[in-house]
C-alpha cells in the first residue's frame, strides 16, 4: 500500500476477525513503529505486544468505562505503549525534557508510525486511552513509576468495508503559509 492511501485508509477498528497475529508481522508492525523520530534520538517508546488469549482475557475490562471499549475482547493482540525515560537523556537535556513533554509526543509520533505499518498490512488498530494504567501495569510487568500513555488493539478487521468519508477540518482553518 502506498504511504498516503494508508493515511486515507486507516481507522479505528472496532470489529476483529478470529484470526492471530503472528510474531513476525508484530515485530514488522514494532519495528516500524522504532523507526519514529524523536527528541535527541531519546527513543523513550517500550511495547509490551499481548496475544496470550488468558492475559488477553484478563486485560480486556480494565479497559471498560461505561459505554465504551466493550469490543476489546475480539482483538487478537492488545499493545501496550509505555513511556521510558533515560538517564541519558534527563542529564543531556535536564528538566525541559520532561517539561516541553518531548517524550510523549515521541510516543504519539510512534503510535502514529505503527498503525499506518498495520494499516499498509490490512491490519486494523484503534487507539486506547481509557483503562485503568495502575492494574494494567501490574498484569502486564510495566514497571510501576513509568507511565502507560495508550493501548493499541490490533487484528485483521472483521470484515473489509471501503474506507470511510474523513471528517477532518478544512485545511485552510488549520493551516497558514507563510511565502
Amino acid at each position: 500500500m502506498e504511504l498516503f492511501d494508508a493515511f486515507k485508509t486507516r481507522e479505528s477498528c472496532r470489529a476483529y476477525a478470529d484470526t492471530p497475529v503472528d510474531r513476525q508481522t508484530l515485530e514488522r508492525i514494532l519495528s516500524a513503529a522504532c523507526l519514529a523520530p524523536s527528541a535527541g534520538n531519546g527513543q523513550p517508546w517500550r511495547f509490551v505486544a499481548v496475544t496470550n488469549k488468558d492475559i488477553l482475557t484478563a486485560l480486556t475490562p480494565l479497559t471498560h468505562a461505561p459505554g465504551i471499549n466493550h469490543w476489546v475482547g475480539q482483538a487478537p493482540c492488545i499493545i501496550a505503549v509505555w513511556e521510558h525515560i533515560s538517564d541519558r537523556m534527563t542529564a543531556r537535556y535536564g528538566e525541559q525534557y520532561l517539561n516541553m513533554q518531548w517524550p510523549a509526543m515521541d510516543l504519539g509520533l510512534s503510535v502514529g508510525q505503527l498503525c499506518l505499518a498495520a494499516a499498509g498490512l490490512a491490519l486494523g488498530t484503534c487507539i486506547l486511552g481509557c483503562f485503568d494504567e495502575a492494574k494494567v501495569k501490574a498484569l502486564l510487568g510495566i514497571p510501576a513509576d513509568s507511565v502507560l500513555r495508550v493501548l493499541v488493539t490490533l487484528g485483521h478487521p472483521k470484515e473489509a468495508a471501503p474506507p470511510r468519508d474523513k471528517k477532518r477540518l478544512a485545511l485552510d482553518s488549520v493551516a497558514q503559509f507563510i511565502e
